[in-house]
């Protein structure tokens, strides 16, 4: 089955990248605490003022972005993503030494390479980078980012899977799912068609 495989569907956290040796396991979806933190920092908003309008885009806005939440707390984007760089960057590095080297060898292998995730295509950028892969380089060594909110599903469910191999343009013997969650990159796929590679 692995020859026909011609596209991989990959996730980020734990999978392309990891906490750093002894550093405190906080959370690798810790963008909520570091946009709450950057408001504080950047803006000097009052705590119940940043719980206010975190909470009005929760509730106003089903699949939300991280844009949402930066327009919302009137933080600057370029500014916002530099500053959850510097903090995550402590604690967070890439999976694996060669990671980048890797990916660049797939893709020259005539793999389409996707980004399954559960954060925003957003998200997905920030955690490439995390990930060493240069922000320059995103775009052609990934055919496509498909986070949770432009597909309008999790990966624990099938639509997800159903939606993710729709804009791959592939067929889903044509796929493989790598990832270190086995719900979320194993069963559910699985039971959306995808092989077991």
């Amino acid at each position: 089955m692995m020859n026909n495989i011609r596209g991989l569907l990959i996730d980020i956290d734990d999978t392309l990248i990891r906490f750093k040796p002894g550093a405190a396991e906080n959370n690798t979806g810790s963008l909520m605490g570091i946009l709450r933190q950057a408001a504080l920092d950047l803006r000097g908003l009052a705590e119940a003022e940043i719980d206010r309008r975190m909470e009005r885009v929760k509730n106003e806005i089903s699949w939300w972005c991280w844009t949402d939440f930066i327009r919302e707390l009137e933080l600057s984007p370029e500014q916002f993503w530099k500053y959850a760089y510097r903090c995550e960057v402590a604690y967070l590095e890439p999976a694996a030494p060669e990671l980048t080297p890797t990916l660049r060898r797939l893709k020259r292998l005539g793999l389409k390479l996707f980004v399954s995730s559960n954060n925003p295509n957003a998200g997905i950028r920030h955690k490439l980078r995390l990930a060493g892969i240069p922000a320059e380089e995103i775009d052609t060594l990934f055919t496509a980012l498909l986070g949770a909110t432009e597909m309008r599903a999790m990966k624990w469910d099938r639509e997800y899977w159903d939606r993710a191999v729709a804009a791959t343009g592939l067929d889903y013997d044509e796929l493989a799912v790598v990832g270190d969650n086995r719900h979320d990159a194993y069963e559910s796929p699985r039971a959306a068609g995808l092989p077991q590679t």
